[in-house]
Order: structure tokens, then C-alpha cells, then sequence
């Protein structure tokens, strides 16, 4: 959505499980980037034995992901200001 060239993000989006995304998901995996993870809800999905790492530009959006998942590896910031933190060819499933 967008007026006056701000974009406004839908209320609880950042919280969203995604539960639509699972019948994309592979049989196997054992390390997910989710870029544009919200809070990280989407982890909560998953195995408790997958490394899950996310990428989000909104910093309270990734303190309320720490919050629920220590073990996570959240990036704050846009894609490309993170990248070089990110392990190349490393990840099974990688969710946009």
C-alpha cells in the first residue's frame, strides 16, 4: 500500500508465521535465510534443529525476533548492507 509515497506495512505483517509458504518448503533442509523476516515468525514453522538467519531493515521488528528465537541470526538492514555477512552457497532454503 502506498499514499504520498510512503509505503505502510499492514498491521501484524511483521508478525506473520506465513504458514503459506510451508507447502514451498523442501522435505529436508537444515539452514534457511529468510530475507524480509519480520520478527522471525516464519522460524517458528520450522524444525528446532534448523539455522535459521533473517535479514530486516526494521530494528524493533528484529529486537522482538531476538526476543522469541536467541538462537536465530538476525541481520538488520536492506539486503544489500548485510550481504557480506551472509555465507555464500551455505543455505538449503533461502525465503524472500
Amino acid at each position: 500500500m502506498k499514499e504520498n509515497n510512503i509505503v505502510s506495512i499492514p498491521q501484524g505483517y511483521r508478525s506473520s508465521g506465513r504458514e503459506d509458504m510451508l507447502e514451498f518448503m523442501p522435505t529436508s533442509y537444515k539452514t534457511v535465510l529468510e530475507i524480509g523476516c519480520g520478527e522471525g515468525a516464519f522460524s517458528e514453522n520450522l524444525n528446532q534443529f534448523v539455522e535459521y538467519w533473517g535479514v530486516e531493515p526494521d530494528a524493533e521488528a528484529i529486537r522482538l525476533g531476538r526476543d522469541k528465537n536467541s538462537s536465530a541470526n538476525f541481520l538488520q538492514g536492506l539486503f544489500p548492507s548485510v550481504e557480506k555477512e551472509i555465507p555464500d552457497k551455505y543455505f538449503d532454503v533461502i525465503v524472500c
